[in-house]
Order: C-alpha cells, then structure tokens, then sequence
C-alpha cells in the first residue's frame, strides 16, 4: 500500500511504482491477508509498518519500540535511559495491545 497515492499495489506493481517515482518519497505498508475462516467475509488485513526511527539528533538509528506512559509519546531505548529514565513506560506492542481491548470494549 503506498501511504501516499492511496494505492493497493503487487510487489511488481510496487518495484515500477518506486522506479517511476524514484525522485519522490513515498512511504510503503505491507498488508497481509489473515485468513479467520475459510469464507471470505470474515477475513481481514494485518498491516505491517516499517519501524519508526527516533527523530531525536544522535539517536537516528534507534526504533521507537517504548511509549512513555507520562508523557504519551513514543520513545527509543536512549531516550528511554536519558530523558524519560524515572517515567512509566511499556513496549510499544503491549501499549497497542492494551488500546486494542480498550477499543473493542473488552
């Protein structure tokens, strides 16, 4: 899925879309099809986003895998150690997973 076009696309049709907008900066998703059944109504996609980067100078190499409870944002490892070292803070999937429940009203 390009984040940009709004665009469903093949990995063929991702490999020409990169090469011919090779001077623009567009942002892929991956989707995978989760079977839940075997009828197809039932199924649905699972998005896998590229990781993110912290944006912080020096730490460019480091993915925001923490979201810092007290200041709710996320955070990498030596941002973590650092700025946010007496925060509450938890793995960026088990705050995602937390949000899922609260969204389904579990």
């Amino acid at each position: 899925f390009c984040c940009k076009c709004c665009l469903f696309l093949c990995q063929k049709c991702k490999r020409d879309h990169q090469i011919w907008l090779r001077k623009e900066d567009h942002e892929f998703i991956e989707l995978e099809m989760s079977k839940k059944s075997n009828e197809g109504s039932n199924s649905s996609f699972k998005i896998h986003f590229p990781p993110q980067k912290c944006p912080m100078p020096g730490h460019s190499k480091e993915e925001l895998k923490f979201f810092c409870e007290t200041c709710e944002i996320l955070v990498c490892r030596d941002c973590m150690a650092i700025t946010h070292e007496n925060h509450k803070r938890s793995y960026l999937h088990q705050m995602s997973d937390k949000e899922k429940e609260v969204f389904r009203g579990e």
